[in-house]
């Protein structure tokens, strides 16, 4: 969860960033074969969205390969490959989406939280 409320502008110049450096990588440039790498990270991806409102955070699964893509290209050189096991998808009020902090979001991610193992990665992303 992020404490900061970025505008509309910021968001749109971060999404466009994000798009351009993550078109530099393609599947043949990347190590896919998880055998290569000396450990396996389980992912658990936790989408968070408005629900009266899905477009709001509801990120498409593309962008979620797309971005576990450019994170094994930064890690795969040191033995670290992330896998996605799954992609959970939670519709959760408005309030819940817009009021979270850095100082209140515990009871959430312990809420959501997918398997036990300090080994297993939950990434939240919120509306």
């Amino acid at each position: 969860f992020c404490a900061t409320n970025p505008t509309q502008e910021e968001v749109t110049a971060a999404h466009k960033q994000f798009v351009t450096d993550a078109s530099k990588f393609n599947s043949s440039s990347l190590r896919q074969d998880r055998q290569e790498a000396a450990f396996t990270v389980s992912v658990y991806w936790n989408v968070l969205y408005d629900q009266n409102n899905p477009a709001d955070g509801n990120i498409p699964d593309a962008s979620i390969t797309q971005a576990m893509r450019v994170v094994n290209s930064y890690y795969n050189n040191i033995g670290l490959y992330f896998q996605v096991v799954a992609v959970n998808r939670y519709a959760v009020p408005y309030n819940t989406l817009h009021g979270v902090t850095m100082q209140n979001d515990f009871p959430i991610k312990q809420a959501y939280r997918k398997g036990n193992s300090p080994q297993i990665l939950n990434i939240y992303t919120v509306g």
